[in-house]
């Protein structure tokens, strides 16, 4: 009994699996671009598109182990933040592409919208299939159950051309350009900003000890930090 229950149960995961796919797979926060498929086999019971050829992906990624808040995310009454998963002809399906590395997030502790920091360990990656407007959705997708397996983004490019780190309220500039930095507050209030010359050590006179977040921004490329002071 057990044994069938157990088989059914894979099979029908299986089943639910081929009406999305997710390229590559399995996949991670490194992974580069990814490529999503929705409905090549003709089955969209996670969501009726109702012959839009326009559809859309609304993501996020949860990081402090609490499932039901996503800790980066999308802005769900922007459009123009979330993925178009549009109908493509020549494969018969809808199909998204996204790097999760690369993806403007809005951040639920700064409350600002950005890269999410190097060295961030990703729990799992949700989405919801939807339509333009918002009016109707699919139910919350779990990215573990269509290939999604956690760990550490690693901003090997840009911490490899930016070399910043901040220590005891300093920030120590090794790179070969200079770094634009604004100071953010654990509750997201911007704090100031600061221009760090290439080879420059800078203390950013900060009053109250905590938690800070840093948009580092250097030679067009954006990331960020979080420090302690």
């Amino acid at each position: 009994m057990k044994k069938t229950l157990l088989i059914s149960l894979i099979l029908f995961f299986q089943f639910v699996q081929s009406q999305l796919i997710v390229t590559p797979n399995p996949f991670g926060m490194n992974s580069g671009t990814l490529t999503v498929t929705y409905g090549s086999t003709g089955d969209y019971s996670l969501f009726d598109p109702l012959g839009n050829l326009n559809l859309y992906l609304y993501t996020g990624l949860e990081t402090d182990g609490v499932s039901s808040t996503w800790d980066y995310h999308d802005i769900w009454t922007d459009p123009g933040t979330l993925i178009p998963l549009t109908w493509n002809s020549s494969v018969g399906a809808y199909v998204a592409t996204l790097n999760l590395a690369t993806r403007n997030y809005f951040s639920e502790f700064t409350q600002t919208s950005g890269l999410i920091p190097q060295s961030t360990y990703v729990n799992n990656w949700y989405f919801i299939i939807r339509n333009f407007n918002g009016s109707r959705q699919s139910a919350n997708l779990i990215g573990t159950n269509y290939g999604f397996t956690p760990g550490t983004l690693s901003s090997v490019d840009f911490q490899q051309e930016v070399k910043v780190s901040v220590v005891k309220g300093n920030v120590l500039n090794l790179s070969a350009n200079d770094i634009h930095l604004d100071i953010y507050s654990i509750t997201g209030q911007k704090i100031k900003s600061v221009l760090v010359l290439s080879g420059n050590e800078l203390n950013l006179q900060l009053s109250d000890r905590g938690i800070y977040f840093a948009r580092v921004t250097s030679n067009e490329k954006e990331n960020w930090i979080k420090f302690i002071f």
